[in-house]
């Protein structure tokens, strides 16, 4: 239970924490969805998440996975922007690192993200 918003922090959920770019810098409050399984999370396993950024290469390349969005956030993401998640950009958070908890990714974009992560990240093994 995340104690600001007092909502279950799960796998598959897209919060707003703080977090640096993949280089190490510009620290700021960005969207990650939560890798982790829900079961671990409660166990108080750290939480592993991928980088969610609207920066994207044009085409879109493999080791991203886009998003559904709605500019009123009218979606089960809760997302306002063309975004996508970066498979190889994961950051490992604490519950103190999250400020909100705004949606969830669908089973089958959880799914494709999860199998992206482990195929560009093979030390990563969250979300059997």
């Amino acid at each position: 239970m995340h104690e600001e918003t007092g909502v279950l922090v799960r796998q598959g959920a897209i919060l707003w924490a703080r977090g640096v770019d993949p280089q190490g810098a510009n620290e700021k409050l960005r969207p990650f969805v939560v890798l982790t399984l829900s079961q671990e999370i409660a166990k108080g396993d750290p939480i592993v998440a991928a980088a969610i950024t609207t920066t994207l290469p044009d085409p879109l390349t493999g080791e991203y996975v886009e998003l559904p969005w709605h500019p009123n956030g009218t979606v089960r993401t809760g997302l306002r922007k063309r975004c996508a998640v970066c498979c190889r950009w994961l950051v490992e958070l604490d519950q103190d690192d999250i400020k909100e908890i705004r949606g969830h990714v669908p089973g089958d974009k959880l799914r494709e993200i999860v199998q992206k992560v482990k195929q560009l990240n093979p030390a990563a093994d969250e979300g059997d």
